[in-house]
């Protein structure tokens, strides 16, 4: 369970037992189902697809949809890098929301690696971009003003700040806002790829029967900055505010780090006690 998963790694349990031996709780089914791929990778077909509903553990503060023992639906794909994969994982979470009759839900959709890239582009320096990160995560919460100042007590040159600001809160849905960012951020580096990820991943969205309202390109969200490799989602309620409700994206690097080569996988994991809270 060590050395995997960053920020939810910090809320692990972790003790000795009488044998005196380490024991820690799963704070998530990511990391087991790595485990898994590794250890029974020749008896496996890729892609491996699988579902996952269990009980994890995060030493948390309890507060409203939050709490330190909590049950996690996951489902992912690993052992392949298309976008059909991300893809597939996002219709799985559409139709699971729709099926529990979930009300104002909204699926957003980003990249790790974009987020990068325009702070590259707006000249933030590498040092300062942990700041810029977790500023631009709060959008929703604390608006372009709150954010502008969390960047400056973070360091962001208010120059930087704004060009940031102006291509996070660009208009333009979809593939259309794409286009746009292709320009904005023509000749830095990974940033083509990452579009090129996204085009098609929001191409094949319709033919796997997701509805066009149902989902967002959101280049605010910055989820798991120390965990996600490529696009990256969360499903969010507006009614009540419990927050996020489920969330995913692509984990090209933790299987690896269980065989020592690159396993390429994809996942989401919906929260069922902030669901049942919705409901």
């Amino acid at each position: 369970l060590a050395g995997k998963a960053g920020e939810n790694e910090k809320l692990m349990y972790a003790f000795e037992d009488h044998g005196g031996r380490a024991v820690g709780l799963r704070y998530d089914l990511t990391v087991p189902l790595a485990r898994v791929v590794a250890q029974h990778q020749n008896e496996l077909v890729f892609p491996f697809k699988r579902y996952h509903i269990a009980p994890v553990w995060r030493a948390d503060n309890p507060q409203r949809g939050r709490f330190r023992e909590f049950w996690q639906c996951d489902v992912d794909v690993a052992g392949t890098p298309s976008m059909l994969a991300d893809a597939e994982v996002v219709a799985v979470l559409a139709e699971s929301l729709a099926a529990v009759g979930l009300p104002n839900v909204t699926i957003a959709i980003s990249h790790r690696r974009l987020l990068e890239c325009v702070g590259r582009a707006a000249g933030v320096p590498t040092e300062q971009a942990g700041g810029l990160y977790r500023a631009i995560d709060k959008l929703d919460k604390i608006g372009p003003e709150g954010v502008a100042r969390e960047m400056a007590e973070a360091g962001v040159e208010s120059g930087a700040a704004d060009r940031v600001l102006g291509m996070v809160t660009a208009g333009g849905e979809g593939r259309a806002r794409l286009d746009g960012l292709r320009g904005d951020l023509a000749g830095v580096e990974g940033a083509d790829a990452a579009l090129t990820d996204l085009d098609r991943l929001f191409a094949a969205l319709p033919a796997l029967g997701v509805p066009d309202g149902t989902w967002r390109f959101d280049l605010a969200l910055a989820r798991g900055l120390d965990y996600y490799t490529g696009p990256v989602f969360e499903a969010t309620v507006t009614e009540p505010r419990v927050g996020s409700v489920a969330g995913g994206g692509r984990y090209d690097g933790l299987v690896g780090a269980f065989l020592g080569r690159a396993v390429p996988a994809v996942g989401v994991s919906l929260g069922l006690e902030r669901i049942l809270e919705v409901v």
